[in-house]
Order: C-alpha cells, then sequence, then structure tokens
C-alpha cells in the first residue's frame, strides 16, 4: 500500500524507528554516509557518492525545515536503503534539489525490492523548498530495499538541469 501522507502511515504502522540524518555532517557542510549503517538500515548511492548534508550549506538547497538530509551526489543516482530483515513498512520524506535552481518540486521515484525479489515502483511530485512530500509503503511481506530516485530529465545533454534525490526523516517499521 503506498501513502502520500506521514500521519496516516504513522497509524498504520507499529511504533516506528526514524532516522533524521542530524549530528552526521558539522554544521555548514556535509559528510559522506555512502556504506554506513544507522540505526540498523545502511544507505547506498550507485556512484559511491551519498551525503548528509547540514541545511546551513547552502539554504536555498538544503534547508527543507527538518535539520540534516541525505542527498546524493549525482542525477539520477538512487538513495538505496536496505532494511533490517523482518520489516514491512518504511517511508522517507522526500525532496528534489537542482543546482541550478535550489530545492525544486520535480518526479521521484521509489523502487521498493520485496523479499520474494518483486519489485514495486511509485511515483510522486515532489514539493518546492521549504515543502516536502512524503512516500510510505507497507506490504504483506518484508520489505528488502528501497530506491529513491529522480529521472535525468535534461536527457544527459543539458540544460544544465539536474535534479538529485534527497532524503530526511526516514522512517521503518512493522504492520
Amino acid at each position: 500500500i503506498f501513502y502520500s501522507d506521514r500521519a496516516v502511515f504513522l497509524s498504520a504502522v507499529a511504533p516506528a524507528t526514524n532516522i533524521d540524518f542530524e549530528g552526521i555532517a558539522p554544521a555548514n557542510s556535509y559528510a559522506l554516509i555512502h556504506g554506513n549503517m544507522i540505526s540498523g538500515v545502511t544507505f547506498t548511492a550507485d556512484s559511491g557518492n551519498l551525503a548528509a548534508m547540514d541545511p546551513g550549506y547552502a539554504p536555498s538547497y538544503y534547508d527543507w525545515g527538518s535539520g540534516a538530509t541525505a542527498i546524493g551526489y549525482y542525477y539520477a543516482d538512487p538513495i538505496r536503503a536496505t532494511l533490517p530483515g523482518g520489516k514491512n513498512a518504511v517511508g522517507a520524506d522526500v525532496m528534489v534539489v537542482d543546482y541550478d535552481n535550489g530545492g525544486v518540486a520535480e518526479q521521484m521515484f521509489a523502487i521498493i525490492t520485496l523479499l520474494d525479489t518483486t519489485t514495486v515502483t511509485q511515483s510522486i511530485t515532489t514539493l518546492a523548498i521549504p515543502g516536502r512530500a512524503f512516500m510510505g509503503f507497507t506490504s504483506d511481506q518484508a520489505i528488502v530495499s528501497i530506491a529513491f530516485y529522480t529521472p535525468d530529465i535534461s536527457g544527459g545533454s543539458g540544460p544544465n538541469y539536474y535534479p538529485f534525490a534527497a532524503i530526511d526523516n526516514f522512517v521503518f517499521s512493522t504492520v
């Protein structure tokens, strides 16, 4: 089941673990988190470049009003979260950063991989900064991983509009 409302999602699941990426990046800077396990979840990006961004680093790009965020360094590079076993509920605030225009409203996709290796894809249009959209999912079987990404809408040739996926308040639980 797909949820676009955090409160409705949280009311449908057991008490959830929330990862807010606070305290990872120094003030007004960023820190690489690729391959790090945080509260049992391993975060990666296909490029190997995934960072926690302090909102003070560049407020028009990273200040979503929720503190630090996780962001992929390259366009169309997914932020992948591999969950601990037995979890069948996952969600996050989702945002899009464009290095020409700051935090923008753009299409975001999530690919959920289930225990039986099937995948489910869902999309949502995010909100311009400081707004955050929410994508949450529950399943009748365990969720192995979720990958959040934005498509390369420039076609790889410009104009220099490359959207980058950003997430915050990553939650996981059981139904």
